[in-house]
C-alpha cells in the first residue's frame, strides 16, 4: 500500500531547488513505488515542478493568489484526507503551513517549530528552530533531509538537483557561442555587481577567451541592461539581452549559457542544476547554508557586499570555468 506524502514549498526558486529537490530525490530512492508525493507550491515557483519531479510519482497543487489564509483553507478542503505524512520544508512559515497540513488531515506532520502556540499544536513531529539553525554549517537541504531521517549527516551527490533537460524548450540566438551569462538584477543589493565592475571583468577575460555575453535582468532593469550592452558593443564584444516574466522561457534562455557570473539566488541554483559552470558571488548570505549543490560551482563570499570581492578573484574563477569548458 502506498504512503501518501505531502511536501509544501510556498516560496523561492532557490529554496525549492536547493532545499526541497534533494529531499524528494532521497524519498524516491527509499520508497521506490511505495509512495505517492503531493507537492503544494505557490504561483511563483510551481513551473519548476515539471523539470525536477517525476509526474508519474507525484501530483502538483498550486495555492491561489490573494489572501494566504483563505488560500490555505480552500486548498486543504479540496484535498482533505489525501495524505498520511506532511513535511514543511525550510525556509517556510510553521504557523501557516502547519495549519494547512493539519486541515489536510496528515497524521504525522514534520517541520521546524517556532515559539508560536499554533505551530506547536499542528506540527506533531516538530524540531525547534533554535536547535536547527544554531549550526550555520548545515545546508538547507540537510535540514530538510534530517526532518525525514535524523540519521542523515550529509547530502549525497546522487540527491543533488538536476533539471530534466528534455522538458526545456530550445532558445535560438544568431550570435555564436560559447556564452557567458551575467546577471544585472539580484533581489539582494549586496549580491549584485556594479555594471562597471562587470565590464572590467569581461574585458579582462576577453584577453584569454572569445565568447558572447548573455545579459539577464528583470524587465524593470531594461535601461541598465541596455547600458551594459552599449558599453560592450563599444568594445566590440558580442552580446544579447533578454528579459521575460515567464519562467519557462527564462529557463530556456539560461540553459543556452555555458558559464555564469551571478549573485547568490535562484539563477545560481538553476545554473548548478543545469550542470553549468558558474561563479556565484555571495554578499552576507551564508555559503554553508545556501551553497549551490554542484561540482561546477565556484562561490566567492564577502560579509558585506560582493563589490568588495577583488576583481582578480572573480576573473580567476571565470578563467577556470572557461578552461574546463574547453577541455
Amino acid at each position: 500500500m502506498n504512503t501518501n506524502i505531502a511536501i509544501v514549498r510556498r516560496n523561492g526558486l532557490g529554496d525549492f531547488i536547493a532545499g526541497t529537490v534533494p529531499l524528494y530525490n532521497c524519498m524516491v530512492e527509499d520508497y521506490g513505488d511505495n509512495c505517492f508525493l503531493w507537492f503544494f507550491m505557490s504561483s511563483s515557483n510551481y513551473p519548476l515542478f515539471k523539470y525536477f519531479i517525476d509526474e508519474n510519482k507525484a501530483k502538483l497543487a498550486v495555492f491561489n493568489k490573494g489572501n494566504k489564509y483563505l488560500s490555505v483553507i480552500s486548498m486543504a478542503c479540496k484535498n482533505s484526507g489525501s495524505v498520511d505524512k506532511g513535511y514543511l520544508t525550510v525556509p517556510d512559515y510553521p504557523k501557516l503551513t502547519g495549519l494547512f497540513l493539519f486541515l489536510l488531515g496528515a497524521k504525522n506532520i514534520y517541520g521546524y517549530l517556532n515559539k508560536g502556540w499554533l505551530s506547536k499544536f499542528t506540527i506533531n513531529k516538530g524540531v525547534y528552530n533554535s536547535e536547527a539553525y544554531a549550526d550555520e554549517s548545515k545546508h538547507v537541504a540537510l535540514l530538510n533531509l534530517q526532518l525525514y531521517n535524523p540519521k542523515i549527516d550529509k547530502i549525497e551527490k546522487r540527491w543533488f538537483p538536476k533539471f530534466n533537460k528534455s522538458k526545456i524548450s530550445k532558445f535560438d540566438i544568431s550570435i555564436p557561442g560559447p556564452y557567458l551569462m551575467v546577471e544585472l538584477s539580484n533581489n539582494r543589493k549586496c549580491s549584485q555587481l556594479e555594471t562597471q565592475i562587470i565590464v572590467d571583468i569581461v574585458l579582462a577575460l576577453r584577453k584569454h577567451f572569445v565568447f558572447t555575453v548573455l545579459i539577464t535582468a528583470k524587465c524593470s532593469d531594461k535601461s541598465k541592461a541596455e547600458n551594459l550592452s552599449s558599453i560592450l558593443n563599444e568594445n566590440s564584444i558580442a552580446n544579447f539581452f533578454y528579459a521575460t516574466n515567464d519562467l519557462d522561457s527564462y529557463i530556456s534562455f539560461i540553459n543556452k549559457a555555458d558559464v555564469f557570473l551571478v549573485g547568490d539566488g535562484g539563477i545560481g541554483h538553476m545554473a548548478g542544476a543545469l550542470d553549468k559552470y558558474v561563479v556565484s558571488l555571495y554578499g552576507k548570505t551564508s555559503v554553508d547554508r545556501w551553497g549551490i549543490l554542484s561540482d561546477k560551482a565556484i562561490i566567492l563570499y564577502d560579509k558585506d557586499n560582493v563589490n568588495n570581492i577583488q576583481n582578480e578573484r572573480i576573473i580567476e574563477g571565470l578563467y577556470r570555468c572557461f578552461k574546463m569548458l574547453n577541455n
